[in-house]
């Protein structure tokens, strides 16, 4: 037996549920910090207080910590971005379906087949700040293309613009 380092009562080794015995060797916390099958895993006895630089904490800040602040999280933000992006582009082919133009990375965005099954659009916004599965979900909807493809389904009749007499 050992003690809790929340509150050091006693955490058994085994324990007998209705007629059941769980072996709880591993178990770190007591039952009053943890309730039983409640899969609290987190460290309870650990208080940590929130950074000096923390969001918490950005009305305490300077004008100065704001400045870096700011720009770590657009840096963060702008990472994630690519990264997220990059991912789906490579898990959906690397190159756009009807030219197969792969060079730059923001050349390539997703086109939605059906137009009334969308969501949300695949933009920056939306690959830093939605749940990965969410993202995941909307992309089995799109094709990969380059702008030009792109914009030629959505604008066809532009195709024909050295005709025009207006």
């Amino acid at each position: 037996m050992r003690n809790c380092p929340n509150c050091n009562n006693i955490v058994p080794n085994r324990i007998i549920i209705e007629g059941k015995t769980y072996n709880l060797q591993k178990r770190k916390y007591c039952f009053e910090c943890s309730p039983f099958k409640k899969h609290n895993t987190k460290q309870i006895h650990i208080h940590k207080e929130p950074s000096p630089n923390s969001a918490k904490n950005y009305q305490k800040m300077t004008k100065e910590q704001k400045k870096v602040f700011n720009k770590i999280s657009h840096l963060y933000t702008k990472r994630r971005r690519y990264l997220r992006k990059k991912k789906l582009v490579l898990e959906n082919g690397g190159k756009c379906i009807k030219c197969n133009y792969d060079k730059n990375i923001s050349n390539l965005c997703f086109h939605h087949r059906d137009p009334i099954k969308k969501s949300f659009e695949i933009n920056g916004h939306s690959i830093a700040s939605k749940p990965w599965d969410k993202i995941k979900e909307e992309v089995n909807k799109c094709d990969l293309l380059c702008f030009h493809c792109h914009n030629d389904i959505h604008y066809p009749d532009s195709l024909d613009w050295k005709n025009w007499n207006l």
